[in-house]
């Protein structure tokens, strides 16, 4: 359920101001979360301070029983954070798998702009 809460709120982010990162994410559980049943959520912004975003937001069951409420914290950063990420990642799979199969520990790429 944390995953889909974080994943609600980066939706919410590119609402209100963009790109995000996850400071700080609290869920409480109301009620147990079961398999097969339609449930709704439900975010909204409740705060900004500069690069600075609080949310909160609920899931709710059919019958209208919270089942989980939540508060987080966003950071929101350039989308070159994300690009960086990215490639710092494409880079280490690339050295894993040269190492599992003994080829070139590099790979000699032009730089990125």
């Amino acid at each position: 359920m944390a995953t889909v809460i974080d994943d609600l709120y980066g939706f919410l982010q590119y609402l209100v101001g963009g790109p995000a990162v996850t400071r700080r994410l609290e869920i409480e559980y109301l009620q147990p979360v079961l398999l097969d049943v339609t449930y709704r959520l439900d975010a909204h912004l409740t705060g900004r301070d500069g690069r600075r975003l609080q949310v909160e937001a609920t899931i709710t069951d059919p019958e209208g029983q919270r089942v989980l409420t939540s508060t987080a914290m966003f950071v929101l950063v350039d989308v070159a954070h994300f690009a960086a990420a990215y490639a710092r990642s494409l880079e280490s799979a690339i050295t894993k798998t040269a190492e599992e199969t003994g080829g070139p520990r590099g790979v000699e790429r032009e730089p990125r702009p």
